[in-house]
């Protein structure tokens, strides 16, 4: 049974914004068959946020993976449904609380981390914040894609700087950059990686969290539906910039 593909978005310390661009992502996919997993081991949001039941989640994942039932259903064990930009999207949340989410997760990992590939749709896995010590790395090396989402401020620039080496060792050329822009943006978070040597693209600066008026939320729906599109070719074409020896050889986007 073949696997779908497996975007992630992840952040570093000092940046917010993951699970914006998770969502915002997902909402304007082109792909129709795809579910969004707030796979976030410090816990949740989306529940409050969109008052979505506290249950289902990846607590019901989790237990799942007794049954003996496929990847597949035992994703959609913890799958709700909801309404986001004017799309429908299946979810599944994060339990609340980092205890709880943090042991779900690790036991997904721990037995069968294909549950996050499954057969017949798109996955877009919100990680969180990536650190050295983070428990998703096994979940990082099996991504398709990855987008790392950095503040453009000088605690986001050092630390994506302090993680980027880390990051391409473990997941080769996989991953990009999106920018949140502060006192810097995409083209100066762009020059701080190429200083660095690290030649990954790097997507631009996101749109604004709350757009106002109606010309400025289309052109934020644009913005994401570009991003999407550009997630979608990173995925298709990052396997084949390896070159011999491991090193990155991936285009630098603006």
């Amino acid at each position: 049974m073949s696997e779908m593909p497996l975007l992630e978005i992840v952040r570093v310390n000092g940046s917010s914004g993951a699970t914006r661009c998770a969502t915002h992502l997902a909402a304007t996919w082109p792909e129709v068959d795809r579910v969004l997993v707030e796979a976030d081991p410090a816990g949740g949001v989306l529940a409050a946020e969109w008052r979505l039941q506290s249950r289902p989640s990846m607590v019901d994942v989790s237990a799942s993976l007794v049954t003996g039932r496929g990847e597949d259903a035992v994703l959609d064990a913890g799958v709700q449904e909801t309404k986001f930009l004017g799309e429908r999207l299946k979810v599944v949340c994060a339990p609340i609380g980092q205890p709880t989410a943090h042991a779900a997760l690790a036991k997904v990992l721990a037995q069968n981390p294909n549950v996050f590939t499954p057969s017949d749709r798109w996955v877009i896995a919100d990680l969180g914040r990536i650190a050295p010590e983070s428990i998703t790395w096994p979940l990082l090396a099996r991504a398709d894609a990855i987008v790392v989402v950095a503040a453009g401020t000088v605690a986001g620039v050092l630390a994506l700087r302090a993680m980027a080496g880390l990051i391409s060792a473990e997941c080769g050329p996989r991953w990009a950059v999106a920018v949140v822009p502060d006192v810097y943006g995409a083209d100066e978070i762009n020059g701080a990686l190429v200083d660095q040597e690290v030649h990954v693209p790097v997507f631009g600066d996101l749109p604004p969290a709350e757009p106002s008026g109606r010309t400025e939320r289309r052109r934020a729906r644009l913005a994401w539906s570009e991003l999407a599109s550009a997630c979608v070719e990173l995925s298709a074409r990052a396997p084949l910039a390896i070159e011999s020896g491991g090193s990155v050889s991936a285009e630098v986007e603006r």
